[in-house]
């Protein structure tokens, strides 16, 4: 797998939006098309596992946090 597309699994897992992975990982001829070609990719998408299974922590710390702002006391704000 070369770099671009190690770093395409990066951005996908972090953006979850393919085009602008693509985009972000300097595939600037068509990204779309090319997000496409890579996600049907078995060893892209075991990559892509892996990197999400990292990052699932972070978020959920993020979220709960998120929602103790928005539906907690108004001046926990």
């Amino acid at each position: 797998m070369s770099k671009r597309e190690k770093l395409f699994c990066l951005n996908y897992a972090y953006l979850r939006n393919g085009s602008e992975a693509a985009v972000r990982s300097g595939y600037t001829l068509n990204p779309k098309s090319a997000s496409v070609k890579l996600l049907s990719r078995k060893e892209i998408a075991e990559e892509i596992a892996a990197v999400s299974a990292a990052f699932s922590p972070n978020r959920t710390e993020a979220a709960t946090g998120y929602k103790r702002l928005a539906f907690g006391s108004v001046a926990d704000a």
